[in-house]
């Protein structure tokens, strides 16, 4: 330091300091396992080091959130789809030769796509037309639904990709207000070997409710929960956003935290008549 025109040094004694970087990480699944917390649980979460206990008592140290699990599915908020604005995961999941289900909530006003997963090299995506039929491109492999989907209808599409020896099975099923259809049998497409993000928006709309399963779903266990959510925890889901957040830039993926990145702004279906110029037009017509 300076001290008048002298400068003056003086060395202390040497102090080890260990700074701990590392956040404390789960070993074992929390409890309840399933997630579920009924009657008489306990909720128990082990990590690998001890915690401080006197610091489990301190404000805004731990927040406890919860969930409620398998409740009713609710139209009232979802993503608003567009051209211009796509929701795109922050990071890749690897679908590459494997068997998977994708299932979700669609609403549809005018065509375009639905939702795309993988790169420039291998691709899989769905689209609408105006006319409510569904496509389903493998690497430039083309299918064109049986039957077409409603206009302005919330509809509940599965998607099944079942991968065989040189190709895939690709099924899918639909259902909205107590009927099903089929949209795809059986059909048989290039086998999928894409690895990337997954894209969803191209169409005007909304979506919500989107699950990632890693396993083909038949139609009887994709339509039998179609109305309520699902937890985390749930055999074989390997991504779920719910898109409920009605707000912000985010789509949080519950199970793997591979968020969706949302672009443009009202980008969110709002229905609600006080949505605050929400981008879905109709918006303002309808009530909770």
């Amino acid at each position: 330091c300076e001290y008048g025109e002298e400068t003056i040094n003086n060395e202390s004694e040497e102090i080890l300091i260990v700074k701990d970087l590392s956040i404390p990480a789960l070993i074992a699944n929390p409890n309840p396992a399933d997630g579920i917390l009924n009657s008489g649980d306990e909720v128990s979460i082990v990590f690998n080091e001890d915690i401080k206990s006197s610091e489990i008592t301190e404000v805004d140290n731990i927040y406890v959130k919860g969930i409620l699990n398998g409740s009713a599915v609710a139209h009232s908020v979802a993503y608003a789809t567009n051209a211009t604005s796509p929701a795109r995961t922050e990071s890749t999941i690897d679908l590459s030769g494997c068997s998977f289900t994708v299932e979700m909530w669609v609403k549809y006003l005018s065509g375009g796509m639905i939702l795309s997963h993988g790169s420039a090299d291998n691709s899989l995506v769905v689209n609408v037309d105006d006319f409510g039929y569904v496509y389903i491109v493998i690497n430039g492999n083309t299918a064109k639904s049986l039957q077409s989907i409603p206009k302005d209808k919330w509809v509940y599409m599965s998607i099944t990709v079942n991968q065989k020896e040189g190709f895939a099975d690709v099924s899918s099923v639909c259902a909205y207000d107590g009927n099903e259809m089929n949209l795809f049998a059986n059909e048989i497409m290039s086998k999928y070997e894409g690895n990337g993000t997954l894209t969803l928006g191209g169409m005007t709309g909304a979506i919500h409710e989107v699950t990632l399963w890693n396993y083909v779903r038949n139609n009887e266990e994709s339509l039998s929960d179609m109305y309520t959510t699902k937890s985390s925890y749930a055999a074989g889901l390997i991504g779920y956003w719910r898109l409920d957040e009605g707000h912000g830039t985010i789509g949080t993926d519950i199970v793997r935290n591979r968020h969706l990145i949302i672009s443009g702004t009202n980008s969110w279906y709002l229905e609600n008549e006080k949505c605050m110029g929400c981008y879905y037009e109709s918006c303002v017509k309808d009530t909770v």
